[in-house]
C-alpha cells in the first residue's frame, strides 16, 4: 500500500474514535446513572454506526424504561443526516 492509503486508514479510524468517544461522553452526560458503563458504550457504538431510534429501541429495551427528558435527549443520526438533532422529533 502506498502511504496515502495508510495515512488515509489511520485518519479515517482516528475519526470514529473520535466520534464514539464524543457520544460516549454525551451519553454520560445525559443518562448519569441510569444505564451501566458497558451498556452505555455498547449503545455508543450502535449510534455511532446510526442505527436508527428503532433499532436502538429493539437492542436497548432498557432505553424504554428510562425518564422520558433524558430518552428525549438522545443524540440521534438519521441515515444520510450528517447533524445531529437533540430532542427533535422525526419527521
Amino acid at each position: 500500500m502506498s502511504a496515502r492509503l495508510v495515512t488515509l486508514a489511520i485518519n479515517i479510524s482516528v475519526m470514529g474514535i473520535l466520534l464514539a468517544t464524543g457520544i460516549l461522553d454525551s451519553l454520560r452526560e445525559r443518562l448519569a446513572g441510569q444505564l451501566s458503563g458497558p451498556q452505555m458504550s455498547n449503545l455508543a457504538a450502535h449510534v455511532a454506526n446510526g442505527d436508527s431510534p428503532a433499532t436502538l429501541r429493539d437492542t436497548f429495551p432498557q432505553l424504554a424504561l428510562l425518564d422520558r427528558g433524558a430518552a428525549r435527549r438522545l443524540p440521534v443520526r438519521e441515515p444520510g443526516q450528517t447533524w445531529w438533532r437533540r430532542g427533535e422529533s422525526n419527521p
